[in-house]
């Protein structure tokens, strides 16, 4: 069972923190070095309806069955006022009839960077994974030298 008492600050987000997650979100996706490119270097457009959908399936069980319970928001804070967050979700492999937990998000507001909530976000990840018996897998970061790269290759490793 997911409670609070599991990991320590970080609690599982709830549907009062649906509009700080997508606006947090929408800050993430704007960012310089984290949001993803395309071929030419330009950012994707963020789809709001998307976003609202993937916290949803984290925060409202039974939203999206059969895929409720596959997927996770940590957060750090009250709601109104979060420090950082990250999103876990299941994922089937594609060439294996395993699964692992995907890290889809970390983010930690600017004025948080620099304190524990980045490494406490992180060992919630981990806690989790280790919970579910699944590999964690930080696979969506898709530039390594990002600081989301960078702070998962210091605290679980390099990739092999």
């Amino acid at each position: 069972m997911l409670t609070e008492k599991a990991f320590g600050c970080v609690r599982l987000a709830a549907s009062a923190d649906e509009e700080e997650l997508v606006a947090m979100v929408r800050q993430m996706h704007d960012d310089k070095e984290w949001g993803l490119r395309d071929a030419h270097g330009s950012p994707f457009a963020f789809c709001e309806h998307k976003t609202r959908a993937t916290v949803q399936r984290a925060t409202q069980r039974g939203r999206n069955e059969p895929d409720a319970g596959r997927a996770w928001i940590g957060v750090i804070g009250q709601p109104g006022a979060l420090e950082g967050s990250v999103y876990l979700a299941r994922q089937p492999l594609l060439l294996s009839d395993g699964e692992v937990l995907a890290v889809s998000w970390h983010w930690v507001q600017p004025q948080f960077r620099g304190s524990e909530t980045s490494n406490m976000l992180v060992g919630f990840a981990m806690g989790l994974a280790e919970m579910l018996e699944l590999t964690l897998t930080a696979a969506s970061i898709a530039r390594s030298r990002s600081p989301q790269g960078r702070l998962y290759e210091r605290v679980i490793g390099k990739p092999a």
